[in-house]
């Protein structure tokens, strides 16, 4: 990473298997939840956008109620941003096949039901804070879905996102893209690149009174609280594309991000 650190995605998968110290023991682990913790802070110190995955194992043999809450809030604590999650079988010749207090199967299964939708809410979760944020990818794999490229990691952090292909997507070609939205728990981004030329050809409109989007009779003070607002809204997300925009034609910065707080609010 310190070498190399554009070249690596942020991701770290690291198998937890149980929440529970007492369970982590009787697995024969050789880390407590407090070891855990510690090394995940100490990686998110280093890359705070940093996915982190784990495995998880649910029911695991004498597991009680109060080790399988204590589990829920040591994940939760932790907030994964993806968790493969196995209810536990057993196995013959194992330390664990000798236990007793194994549980019965439907116990097991509602555990494993709990910790996915948790799984599910804090992947969201992870993934909700970058929009509106733009990454550099790469097209890894297309899928039959529309014009979609799907399976683009960014090399920042590990997320997948669709992107409209219209043909000039190659393989192994980095494109700078900007998450707009997640629907159905599948993220999707814009290129940068026909952001900018849609913006600019909004923004062009700004010099045409007849066509300005802008609401008619907005005072000047109102102008001026817009004028804030934008550079509070867009100037750090999207600096480049504004500037890109308003090279393109030739309208005032601030005036395209006016349009972009306008258009934001029509949403």
């Amino acid at each position: 990473f310190s070498k190399y650190p554009d070249r690596i995605a942020h991701h770290f998968h690291i198998p937890l298997q149980g929440g529970s110290d007492s369970v982590l023991k009787r697995m024969n682990r050789k880390y407590l939840t407090n070891d855990y913790l510690n090394l995940i802070n100490k990686i998110r110190e280093r890359f705070p956008d940093v996915a982190i995955t784990t495995d998880l194992l649910a029911g695991f043999v004498g597991e009680t109620s109060e080790e399988f809450e204590e589990c829920v809030e040591f994940i939760q604590k932790i907030g994964f941003s993806g968790m493969h999650i196995f209810p536990y079988s057993r196995r013959k010749n194992t330390a664990a096949d000798n236990m007793s207090g194994h549980l019965d199967p439907s116990i097991k299964n509602e555990r494993t039901h709990i910790l996915l939708d948790i799984a599910n809410k804090m992947k969201n979760e992870y993934e909700q804070k970058f929009i509106g944020k733009t990454f550099d990818i790469i097209k890894e794999q297309v899928m039959a879905e529309g014009t979609y490229v799907y399976k683009i990691t960014t090399r920042q952090v590990a997320i997948e996102v669709y992107v409209k292909d219209d043909g000039t997507l190659k393989d192994n070609m980095i494109v700078n893209v900007k998450i707009v939205k997640i629907v159905n728990n599948k993220i999707y981004a814009v290129e940068i690149q026909k952001e900018v030329y849609e913006l600019a050809k909004e923004s062009i409109k700004l010099n045409k009174l007849e066509e300005v989007k802008i609401p008619a009779g907005m005072d000047y003070l109102k102008m001026d609280g817009l004028r804030l607002e934008a550079r509070q809204k867009f100037d750090k997300i999207q600096p480049r594309t504004i500037g890109q925009a308003s090279r393109i034609s030739g309208v005032n910065p601030s005036d395209i991000s006016i349009l972009l707080v306008y258009l934001e609010s029509k949403k």
